[in-house]
């Protein structure tokens, strides 16, 4: 059986590589902080006859596929579509995005457009990605990539489209790797001015190591963080320098200048300059 779900991962991955296909990603939340999150993939039967010409497979074994996935119509088109619910803790909960409290919740980057995948899955997958050449793939390969989440609280605003109960959030998923995304329960304290940095100074040169860790603190809500380096500029930032959440934790490990910049929901900013050698 764990065989069986390793080719279909693949398949999948192959029907993202050959026809562009999006996905879906619901979460709901509970009163109690825990909370249950469906992933739905969705494929027409064009693409997936393209995929099985694609990758040369028979009828049969574009048959067996299908049989794998559920037929449904969304918006009067029928699609073939695969879904995964995965119930999570309390603490997973949180851990999903960058920051969720009384104030806000904040969107943490899922992937980059610099990490593979294959720090994502087992040897056995990974060797099967290989085979196809889907071992680099990232979230930029995907068409479409919609995130809902549905709150226990009412939110006040949002960078996505706010439900009319006022409880559920729809974001453009691939926004979510390059800006900050979030939606916002208490607007007064979001509104707090105050942004400090901690773990390393301004004007200050550190070793090139593990752990250069630069913490972003304030009790409002952060808008937008910026990492510029050399001559390129990193929004939300989750490049290899940086092993946090590229939200309030960065990890800075490879040499260069730095100046971080950082906006806040009062519409204050703050910005440190350092050097790593």
């Amino acid at each position: 059986m764990k065989r069986k779900l390793h080719v279909l991962v693949v398949l999948v991955m192959m029907l993202f590589a050959l026809t562009g296909c999006g996905a879906t990603v619901n979460v709901k939340i509970n009163t109690d902080k825990t909370s249950e999150m469906t992933a739905k993939l969705a494929f027409t039967q064009t693409e997936l006859s393209n995929f099985a010409k694609n990758a040369n497979l028979s009828a049969f074994e574009l048959m067996a596929i299908q049989m794998q996935l559920k037929q449904e119509t969304i918006d009067g088109v029928t699609y073939y579509t695969f879904s995964q619910t995965e119930k999570m803790s309390a603490k997973d909960t949180k851990d999903y995005f960058a920051r969720y409290d009384s104030v806000a919740a904040v969107i943490a980057n899922q992937q980059n457009a610099s990490t593979d995948i294959s720090k994502e899955v087992d040897a056995e997958t990974l060797n099967l990605l290989k085979q196809y050449g889907l071992d680099k793939l990232t979230i930029n390969d995907f068409a479409f990539l919609d995130l809902t989440v549905t709150f226990p609280q009412p939110v006040v605003k949002a960078t996505g489209t706010i439900s009319a109960d006022k409880k559920t959030v729809t974001w453009d998923g691939k926004k979510c790797d390059k800006e900050v995304q979030y939606a916002i329960f208490n607007e007064a304290k979001a509104k707090s001015s105050k942004i400090t940095f901690a773990g390393l100074k301004n004007k200050k040169t550190y070793k090139a190591k593990k752990n250069n860790v630069l913490t972003i603190k304030g009790d409002g809500l952060i808008t937008s963080v910026k990492v510029k380096k050399g001559s390129k500029t990193y929004k939300f930032p989750q490049k290899s320098f940086n092993k946090g959440n590229g939200y309030n934790k960065l990890n800075f490990t490879e040499k260069g200048k730095y100046t971080v910049t950082v906006k806040n929901y009062a519409g204050k900013s703050k910005t440190i300059k350092f050097t790593v050698k």
